[in-house]
């Protein structure tokens, strides 16, 4: 009990920092350190021999401005399931309204199942999160580049429809191009771009005939077009594909760079 309390891990504060971004002015969370310094409490609360607290409590709010039960469900959901190698275990209460109370643990030893949570304490306003449970001042085991990494957890991606007024400029109209080769077909082209059934619509944009193309010719693709994230992708291989510029990605979809993650199963908008 010795070891006074200094600060958050930087994991977790990164965690706060987007979640204010993507519910800005949102009610406050219960916090890192939740007081309990009996020397047998085993908690990510406590903090390690460095005095760094490991465990962060989202708040949930049924009234009043900030993250609902309802989102708070989504969010919990999501860090189970996307962002899970940044923690050891959540607790949540999953129920809704009309279930009723229905506390859960979901964690490296439930293989990040659901499990009921029979603890005494339903969590039904906020979200537990534990990077790992320790006594207080212990060596947590964990190295300093996991708890203190500053790599995104993807909340503002997920959750973009809460954001605040973009200070941004739009991206600039953007088009895509494919220089004609020998064999080349408009349909060839539309299949290549995932638009099958927009061959005459490409060959009115250009102003030609669907069968009249030669070879070295420049054909502009119009948008619509978006990709649908797989695994693997990153915002500089799509745009390698498309032969665009990935920071032009990252601002036409609202994320933070040319190497901010992308989800898996998400959809993302290459040209509007």
């Amino acid at each position: 009990m010795s070891v006074p309390f200094v600060r958050p891990a930087k994991s977790l504060t990164t965690l706060e920092g987007e979640l204010n971004q993507a519910w800005p002015g949102r009610g406050p969370d219960l916090g890192f350190i939740t007081g309990y310094k009996a020397a047998d409490n085993l908690t990510g609360h406590n903090p390690n021999e460095k005095g760094i607290c490991m465990a962060f409590d989202i708040g949930i709010h049924a009234t009043g401005q900030g993250i609902s039960p309802a989102a708070g469900r989504d969010l919990a959901e999501y860090l189970r399931r996307d962002a899970n190698e940044k923690f050891q275990y959540l607790i949540h209460d999953m129920g809704t309204e009309a279930e009723g109370v229905r506390p859960k643990i979901a964690g490296n030893h439930t293989g990040w199942k659901w499990q009921p949570y029979t603890g005494s304490h339903p969590h039904s306003d906020h979200i537990h999160i534990s990077i790992v449970d320790l006594y207080w001042g212990d060596d947590c085991g964990v190295p300093a580049d996991v708890y203190d990494s500053t790599s995104t957890w993807g909340v503002t991606q997920y959750f973009p429809s809460n954001h605040g007024p973009v200070s941004t400029p739009p991206p600039p109209h953007v088009e895509v191009g494919w220089v004609v080769k020998a064999g080349d077909t408009l349909s060839h082209i539309a299949n290549y771009y995932g638009i099958p059934g927009r061959v005459n619509a490409i060959a009115a944009h250009n102003g030609i005939h669907p069968d009249r193309i030669t070879v070295g010719q420049k054909i502009r693709i119009p948008g619509p077009l978006a990709w649908n994230i797989e695994p693997q992708d990153t915002l500089r291989t799509i745009a390698a594909y498309y032969g665009l510029d990935p920071a032009y990605l990252a601002l036409l979809n609202g994320l933070s760079g040319p190497d901010a993650k992308i989800l898996v199963g998400k959809t993302l908008v290459v040209v509007k």
